[in-house]
């Protein structure tokens, strides 16, 4: 007889294994995630590593110039997000706003 499922990881596990099942390749992060999957009955998966490709953007020294700082914004135009006080922070360089959402106009104009 299977052991009792003791934890929300073991109930959860074998519906998200089916889910992944029919799947040709299933992209886990690292090396050690693959293995815990594999050991939880995981087939055909790859890892697609996270970060930055340092071949691509070099890291380098990060310029201290305070007055060059870009504070950025990326998301929907929401009233509960308070972009107004983003906009109103006395910061020193550049304040951007990407996205769109029900402030777009309002917040374009001011």
């Amino acid at each position: 007889m299977p052991p009792l499922p003791t934890g929300p990881r073991d109930i959860s596990c074998p519906i998200i294994r089916r889910f992944h099942r029919p799947a040709l390749r299933s992209l886990v992060p690292t090396l050690t995630r693959k293995g815990e999957l594999l050991r939880r009955g995981f087939e055909h998966l790859d890892v697609w590593g996270r970060g930055v490709d340092t071949k691509f953007f070099p890291i380098g020294r990060v310029p201290r110039d305070r007055e060059r700082s870009v504070c950025l914004s990326v998301g929907r135009m929401t009233p509960e997000k308070n972009l107004e006080g983003l906009l109103a922070l006395d910061l020193p360089g550049t304040r951007i706003v990407v996205g769109d959402g029900p402030q777009r106009a309002e917040l374009r104009q001011a």
